[in-house]
């Protein structure tokens, strides 16, 4: 389920939908109160969703209260996310509060904070080196000193060479950060975390944060620390009233000015990022603002000349990608005073915004291989990541199915919702045992992908199964990471344990889970995450699997006439390219007032009348390709269900045409038009539902892609069949009917994923 928590949205009278739950919660509002556009936030989660994989949670603040905020399921609101080097920016909050409590000075030589650790015959560079240069990171190194887990961190920093003169040259250097950790615990008796926590923590309402210690017992600094999206939010929005909250200074201004400031040049590129300058432990960037960064994507972007503030958590390999969204979409957005109402805007953005999701693997319920393999326990030789065996158990009613991974002894059970998260809690690997969500599909009929998302941290591991006869290989890969994301495969066997498995006993073997069951094998949350629901989660329940059948030879001959007609009219008026292409059965051949319903836009109509997905596909080439069209729209799939194709086969071949014409025209967006229930057809209308229902829940997840929910536009509000926008025949819409339909379309010929 795709989940937004977007409160300022939700309601847009102008009162607030949601009441701020602390003192210390960031009061919300409207995007037009505080001189933003709906439709620009709502172009930024629509580029974010579509180009950048992935986010997994974004809070826009303006003028002090939160304008937007979204998460990414299973991500969610009350969940706190790793920051990795974000972490640097509150360890350097702790130096200046230090620094105004008089416990130190940013001119105190480092030395001088550790007698017991320092060489005994320093050199001059490291008595030279101060405070001041480790916020900096201009520490005079050449190679950051590396932090052995058996040994004390401060005593390897201080043996490092340092080569050049402190504060003449820009090293990035986490282990920095870690001695303007140990100072301050030095200095005040506290680990960071815990000296933080009255003075930053609590006014701010950041609720139990937590963050890692070296081996000597010093709070981490450099990274580990974890909160909220809000909590970030908060902390942004501290540093951009100067370090007032509530009437309160708990920040000197005049610390905020230092850290935020340009300290040290890091580089010359303009369209970089990581080369406009570095503060205390914050970056400079472009457009006059700084930010606080970690690994993968998680930002604390603060714009002061446009009084904002976005908070962004991720798992990215790009991350200039991410900042360079928030300039081209929300920046330039950003007007000075109060923008009036636009209803339509906000429906288009409640609309896209029905809720927001990680891609689930894309698939089948079942194949003819998951029933064979079901139930079966495939054992590997030993291997460094001591996996010892593995059985999928299949519950086909659902398309749920239950991985059982042996690690090192002990049974792991990932359940796997199908085109959904299942959330629970998993210890996998090298990760502990903690909050996760998984998801998984047959992508193709011997191989099975499933998804695990290790939904405090910016993790995702897809693992896929291929069986063949009584061989498993075993792949696996992790979405970002600082070493190597894919990992050497592993090939197990079901003839018989191998020797050196560290065990011959197969895992328990349990009846396949079931959503009700008591005992989920990713076992559920002590506290339930907060939910919200939105549009996705009025879908029918799920079809049962259909058995497969075997189609008709397709005669694709038989429409040669009408598609060498198109060919004949292009070549004596060729259609201008870059416009709107229609294309489908009858219902977009029959569409006499497709140009007059749509008169801004340069339409195009491809229909012909009888046709199939299919058949689209096939003749792409001809009557596609050439126009090059921005977007196109497909309404087809009534004659393949009345043709005898089943719904998830429909829904398939609509896979394939995006695939090949996202091969040829990456750039179009494609729209589906819903199948609508007919008179004549009225005993197909559970099949519609159910194509209809399939395909809306792939377009959710793929890029450049859209739904037009039209099921019930021939329909009465209580669900019966209206004769009345039909013609003779019954099958067909008449004017009023294509008036209606046109009303459903027209949304979506300005919108673009």
């Amino acid at each position: 389920m795709k989940r937004l928590i977007f409160v300022a949205l939700a309601v847009f009278s102008g009162t607030l939908c949601l009441a701020a739950e602390s003192p210390s919660a960031l009061p919300r509002s409207t995007p037009e109160a505080q001189g933003i556009s709906p439709s620009a936030i709502l172009a930024f989660v629509e580029a974010a969703d579509r180009n950048i994989d992935s986010l997994h949670s974004f809070m826009l603040v303006r003028h002090g209260r939160v304008i937007a905020e979204g998460w990414w399921s299973p991500y969610a609101a009350d969940t706190p996310h790793a920051l990795y080097s974000l972490s640097k920016s509150f360890t350097s909050t702790a130096v200046g509060l230090a620094v105004a409590e008089g416990k130190l000075s940013v001119d105190d030589e480092v030395l001088k904070f550790f007698p017991d650790e320092a060489p005994a015959d320093p050199g001059k560079n490291l008595k030279a080196m101060r405070v001041s240069d480790l916020l900096r990171m201009s520490t005079g190194h050449q190679i950051e000193p590396s932090r052995p887990e058996q040994e004390n961190w401060a005593r390897n920093f201080l043996a490092q060479p340092v080569p050049h003169k402190p504060g003449t040259h820009f090293l990035y250097n986490t282990s920095a950060t870690y001695m303007l950790s140990a100072i301050v615990q030095k200095a005040t008796g506290q680990t960071v975390r815990d000296y933080l926590q009255p003075r930053l923590f609590e006014p701010l309402g950041i609720e139990s944060p937590t963050w890692g210690t070296s081996p000597q017992g010093v709070t981490l600094g450099g990274y580990g620390l974890s909160v909220r999206t809000e909590d970030i939010a908060r902390f942004g929005q501290l540093y951009l009233q100067r370090g007032q909250w509530n009437g309160k200074q708990l920040v000197p201004a005049s610390w905020v000015e230092a850290a935020t400031a340009r300290q040290t040049s890091n580089g010359s590129n303009p369209k970089s990022d990581w080369e406009q300058g570095y503060g205390y432990q914050f970056w400079s960037c472009r457009h006059g603002a700084y930010r606080g960064d970690g690994a993968f994507g998680q930002f604390c972007v603060v714009l002061p000349d446009q009084d904002a503030v976005v908070a962004i958590t991720s798992g990215v390999r790009d991350l200039q990608s991410v900042l360079d969204l928030v300039w081209d979409k929300l920046l330039p957005a950003m007007e000075p005073a109060p923008l009036a109402t636009d209803e339509d805007a906000r429906r288009k953005l409640e609309h896209r915004l029905a809720g927001l999701a990680l891609r689930p693997p894309e698939g089948s319920d079942s194949t003819a291989t998951a029933e064979k393999v079901s139930g079966k326990t495939y054992f590997f030789p030993a291997n460094e990541r001591k996996l010892e065996a593995i059985t999928l158990q299949a519950d086909r009613p659902g398309g749920v199915v239950t991985l059982v991974a042996r690690i090192d002894g002990n049974d792991q059970r990932i359940v796997c919702g199908r085109g959904a998260w299942r959330k629970g809690r998993l210890a996998f690997g090298d990760f502990s045992e903690q909050p996760a969500a998984a998801s998984g599909a047959w992508s193709k009929d011997d191989i099975f992908t499933a998804k695990v998302c290790f939904c405090e941290t910016p993790f995702i591991i897809t693992f896929r199964l291929t069986f063949s006869g009584d061989e498993l290989r075993f792949d696996s890969e992790s979405n970002v990471g600082f070493g190597q994301a894919r990992q050497p495969q592993l090939v197990g066997s079901s003839a018989a344990p191998p020797r050196g498995t560290g065990g011959t006993t197969p895992p328990a073997q349990e009846a396949p889970e079931r959503p009700a069951a008591p005992a989920a094998p990713l076992a559920p949350p002590a506290t339930p995450a907060r939910d919200v629901k939105g549009p996705r989660d009025n879908r029918l329940p799920p079809t049962p699997p259909e058995p497969p059948a075997t189609p008709p030879v397709h005669d694709f001959a038989r429409w040669e006439p009408e598609i060498a007609a198109y060919e004949a009219a292009d070549r004596k008026n060729p259609s201008p390219k870059g416009g709107v292409l229609f294309i489908g059965s009858s219902t977009i051949r029959m569409w006499q007032t497709l140009a007059q319903d749509f008169p801004d836009h340069k339409v195009i109509n491809r229909g012909f009348g009888g046709s199939e997905i299919v058949d689209s596909t096939h003749f792409a080439g001809r009557l596609i390709f050439r126009h090059e069209p921005k977007q196109i729209f497909l309404r087809a799939g009534g004659n393949d269900i009345h043709g005898g194709r089943l719904p998830n086969e429909v829904a398939a071949d609509f896979a394939d045409f995006v695939s090949l014409i996202h091969a040829r025209l990456p750039n179009t967006e494609i729209v589906y038009i819903a199948v609508s229930p007919a008179p004549s057809r009225w005993g197909e209308n559970d099949k519609y539902r159910a194509l209809n229902r399939r395909i809306r829940a792939m377009a959710v997840d793929m890029p450049r892609v859209s739904f037009v929910d039209a099921y019930d536009v021939s329909l009465t509000p209580d669900g019966r069949a209206r004769p009345e926008l039909f013609r003779d025949d019954m099958l067909h819409f008449n004017a009023e009917g294509y008036k209606l339909l046109a009303d459903r379309v027209r949304p979506y010929l300005t919108m673009a994923k």
